[in-house]
């Protein structure tokens, strides 16, 4: 009799119990602050802006864009210069001529500028050019212009697929700027990109903040409140130099960067979720190039696969971790890639989830 009782009473004390961590749950869902702020960092062209306007994309909202011809037609300039700093002379002389048209001509797509970009990208000079781009400062964008020469230009042509998101982040900064220490308030002058969406009963800010290293010094100001650090580094860019100092090796750089803000007291509480992203011109080069350009630059290197090659960069970013409890989500993306950035917002909500249970004991 006296057993039964006690059983039945820890029933009854059993399922109190339960109800009341149930309350406690719809309690810290209900009362949490569900304005979340995520900030986007990393080194310079690692692709942040892109990772921003694929968000955009993904809810639905109007990217305005105003990508496409005049960065054609950079992408061609960027290489003649190239072709002059490499010494690398034009396959057809006469081709020389069309830089001084593109050079010329005004913000209008006209057909005899079309005709001077087709003819550049045709010239072999130029192909060698572009073959050799990690041996100066070319962007990732000239690899979707080279794809989208000829795709046809209407007056009015609104920009709301993928690949118009690729874009060079052009920045304004005041050197003597005022700071604000919370994120909701952080000066225009430096910030990139501003996205607030809806997503389940969350706000999500996110924030992108220039990655050139004269910018970095301002990114003190943007780190309180926040919630989750989503840096972004380039797996595509072990063979490249920084366009600010070219004796540096950029994959080092977003290594010794990443090393630098993870282990920060900014950073001890927040989630880190790092993409390496760019895996697709990775995979590029290394079609073309094999392993034998990895080592030639990353001597330690002993792969002979790409997926070899992705967990070796892989291993080197998170080698650096230097808290043991401290959790690293990594992905490697295509930011042009809907689904693959699609596992942000994912990432973000199993962590609220976490620290919801964690806030009741219960984690």
């Amino acid at each position: 009799m006296g057993c039964a009782a006690s059983t039945q009473s820890e029933g009854v004390e059993a399922h109190q119990r339960s109800v009341a961590i149930d309350k406690l749950i719809e309690q810290a869902a209900s009362s949490r602050k569900r304005e979340v702020n995520i900030l986007l960092l990393g080194a310079g062209e690692a692709g942040k802006t892109t990772v921003l306007k694929q968000m955009q994309l993904l809810h639905k909202r109007n990217c305005q864009s105003t990508f496409g011809d005049s960065e054609r037609i950079q992408t061609r300039l960027k290489i003649c210069d190239g072709m002059t700093k490499l010494d690398i002379p034009y396959g057809n002389p006469e081709n020389a001529r069309q830089k001084f048209i593109l050079s010329d001509g005004g913000p209008d797509f006209i057909p005899v500028t079309a005709d001077a970009i087709r003819a550049l990208w045709n010239d072999t000079g130029i192909q060698e050019c572009y073959r050799r781009s990690n041996e100066y400062q070319l962007h990732d964008t000239a690899k979707y212009n080279r794809l989208h020469t000829n795709r046809p230009r209407h007056p009015g042509m609104s920009h709301q697929d993928n690949g118009h998101t690729r874009q060079v982040s052009l920045l304004i900064m005041s050197e003597d700027g005022v700071e604000f220490a919370s994120v909701a308030m952080i000066a225009k002058v430096y910030i990139l990109g501003e996205f607030i969406f809806e997503e389940e009963k969350l706000t999500l800010r996110v924030v992108d903040v220039g990655g050139q290293r004269s910018e970095r010094r301002k990114w003190v100001s943007c780190f309180e409140d926040i919630t989750a650090t989503i840096f972004v580094a380039a797996i595509s860019e072990y063979d490249q130099v920084l366009q600010e100092d070219e004796s540096k090796n950029r994959m080092e750089e977003a290594i010794r960067l990443f090393d630098q803000i993870i282990n920060s007291r900014w950073f001890l509480t927040t989630h880190v979720i790092l993409f390496l992203n760019k895996v697709d011109i990775l995979e590029t080069k290394y079609q073309e190039r094999g392993d034998d350009s990895i080592k030639r630059h990353w001597p330690d290197y002993k792969g002979t696969s790409l997926e070899d090659a992705i967990n070796f960069f892989k291993a080197r970013f998170l080698e650096v971790n230097g808290h043991k409890n401290k959790m690293i989500h990594a992905h490697t993306t295509c930011a042009t890639d809907q689904e693959s950035i699609a596992v942000v917002i994912e990432s973000v909500k199993l962590m609220l989830m976490r620290n919801d249970f964690a806030d009741i004991g219960l984690f």
